[in-house]
This record gives C-alpha cells, sequence and structure tokens, in this order.
C-alpha cells in the first residue's frame, strides 16, 4: 500500500517590487533564464539533441548576468522585414520578454488543482538534463500527483536527492504544477527534477525543473510565470503553432508582444504570447491599464485566436 502524502496550501508570500511595472528600469537575470522546450532527435547524443529556448541575450555562455536597461514599452529596434511577415516596417514589440510582465499573474496564494500525491519508490527513468545536454537513463524517484480536475502527473525527481528531500520537492512542484490551467496540463504526463542552474523547459509531454535555476524564478516572483509559458509549449505547440488560423494571426497582427517572440517566431510566439493573454483575460487587475492597452493593441488578432481555442481554465475561472 503506498504512503499518500496530501500537501498543504502554501503560504509564500512575495517580497517583488513594482519595478516589474516601470518604465525606466534595471533588470539582473540569469543567462537563459527563459527556459523552454526540448526537441529530440532519434539519437540520444547531445548534438542531436536540442534545447528549443535561447537565452534573451545573444550570449551562449550559460552562466553571469545580463541587464536590460531602459524602457520596456517601445523598447527593441525597429525591422525593415521580419520571419514571418515579409517586407516593410514592423513596429517594435512592446516587451523583451513576458514572463517578466508582472510578477502577480499567478501568486502563491492562488488556488491550486492538486489533490494528493503518492511515492512509488525508485525506477530508472529515461530523463532530459541540461547538465548533460541529453537524454540520460538514471533512477528516480517516483511520485503520483493527482489533480482534482481528473489530471495527474508523474514527477520523476532525480537520486542525487535524498528520498526526504525528493519528497519535499515533489510536494513543492506537485502544487505548483496544479496552479496551471487544466488547458496547460493536459498533456503533461510527467516532470522531470534535477538539481543545477539551468533554465526550466516544455515539451515532451513534460516539465523540465532544474531547482537551482528554480531559486531565481522564485525570489524574482516569476516561477509561476515561467511555468505558464513552459506548459505552453507542452500543451499548445503541437496543436497550434503550424495551425493556419495562428498563421493568419500573427500575420494579420503585424508587430509581436515581445523581442522574444519576434526572434523565434515559430517556437516562441504562442509561449510569449499566452501570458499576456491569460493576464488579460483571467487575471486583469494584475496588470496596469497601459499595460492592459498595449497587450490588446499589439496582438488583437492573436487574441482573438485564443478566444476560439481556449477553454478549460480551471483553477484560475
Amino acid at each position: 500500500m503506498r504512503n499518500v502524502l496530501v500537501s498543504p496550501q502554501s503560504n509564500r508570500s512575495r517580497s517583488v517590487t513594482r519595478t516589474y511595472m516601470t518604465f525606466g528600469f534595471a533588470l539582473s537575470v540569469l543567462i537563459a533564464c527563459g527556459g523552454g522546450g526540448v526537441e529530440v532527435t532519434n539519437s540520444d547524443t547531445a548534438s542531436d539533441v536540442t534545447t528549443t529556448d535561447e537565452s534573451f541575450s545573444t550570449s551562449t555562455a550559460t552562466t553571469g548576468d545580463i541587464t536590460m536597461d531602459g524602457p520596456i514599452l517601445g523598447s527593441g529596434p525597429t525591422l525593415d522585414s521580419g520571419p514571418i511577415l515579409g517586407s516593410g516596417p514592423i513596429p517594435a514589440p512592446p516587451f523583451a520578454g513576458t514572463i517578466f510582465l508582472d510578477p502577480d499573474i499567478i501568486t502563491a496564494d492562488d488556488p491550486s488543482a492538486f489533490e494528493s500525491i503518492a511515492y512509488d519508490g525508485i525506477a530508472l527513468k529515461r530523463m532530459f538534463d541540461r547538465r548533460a545536454n541529453a537524454f540520460i537513463s538514471l533512477d528516480a524517484h517516483i511520485f503520483q500527483a493527482l489533480y482534482d480536475d481528473g489530471l495527474s502527473i508523474e514527477l520523476q525527481v532525480n537520486t542525487e536527492f535524498s528520498k526526504t528531500e525528493a519528497s519535499t520537492e515533489a510536494d513543492r512542484y506537485a502544487r505548483l504544477f496544479g496552479q496551471l490551467p487544466t488547458l496547460l496540463r493536459r498533456d503533461v504526463d510527467t516532470s522531470w527534477i534535477h538539481r543545477g542552474v539551468k533554465p526550466w523547459g516544455g515539451g515532451n509531454r513534460n516539465l523540465l525543473v532544474h531547482t537551482g535555476q528554480a531559486e531565481f524564478y522564485f525570489s524574482s516572483g516569476i516561477a509561476e510565470e515561467t511555468l505558464i509559458h513552459e506548459a505552453c509549449h507542452t500543451s499548445l505547440d503541437a496543436n497550434y503553432a503550424a495551425a493556419p488560423g495562428w498563421i493568419a494571426a500573427q500575420q494579420a497582427d503585424v508587430n509581436f508582444i515581445s523581442t522574444y517572440a519576434r526572434d523565434y517566431p515559430t517556437r516562441e510566439d504562442i509561449a510569449e504570447s499566452f501570458l499576456p493573454y491569460m493576464a488579460l483575460r483571467y487575471r486583469r487587475e494584475a496588470i496596469s491599464d497601459e499595460y492592459a492597452t498595449t497587450i490588446e493593441n499589439t496582438i488583437p488578432n492573436r487574441i482573438q485566436f485564443f478566444d476560439s481555442i481556449v477553454k478549460d481554465m480551471y483553477p484560475l475561472e
């Protein structure tokens, strides 16, 4: 008989200032903090496994700091042509990266669909680890998390954590995953949890967590917002990134919501656009009137597209 643990509601409070909401600011972030999906070929070698998100910097380094100075709104160069939109001037995207839009779109005090979690022992699993930049087979602590909307996620925690440490991590992330709307959890079967200061990731019917990087996300107040972004890679990209309706919306809007979306339009535009959409439709009180107007004016056709496909937003609804 399995030991079933039920995690209490988190009481963690945010100590994040509204510097995210100012026009003139300096935000220091870790290189490659954007996280992202993982694309896999038939080989397990690092040369054939590609992480699909890039840093907000053009640097290829994986540690260190970058500083984004100056206004968020209106920053970035004006392009003469775009990767999707063809020729003609394109307005500068209003944001650099949307996970920084506001740290209170989802908070630790918001509801979670998390119901219970059970330890299932240790099993050999094939997991992606950004530290190796490859899929590796290793023993993992296995936890089964259940959610009150009928979904479940198997959390696979690297045995570099003790059983007690693994249980703490599993409890933490099982509840955090439950704050994702059903729409963004529907294709999440598993989560890989490792140590290391490496970006989170989505894709492969999985959510990838590196707990060293998590400390930056949590201390900056953007863990929940980052997870929304990554879950879009898992549950939305495969169905919609190449859909004619989405492509038409991109073309009709002319602009992108962020420079990150503009620079990687095929793989990042949905994830970058969905969080502002969600804030606008489901957490309007979390963003300023100016931000709301900017989102509405920049991606009106993407908003209409999301309106047409978005449902099952529990527990946000």
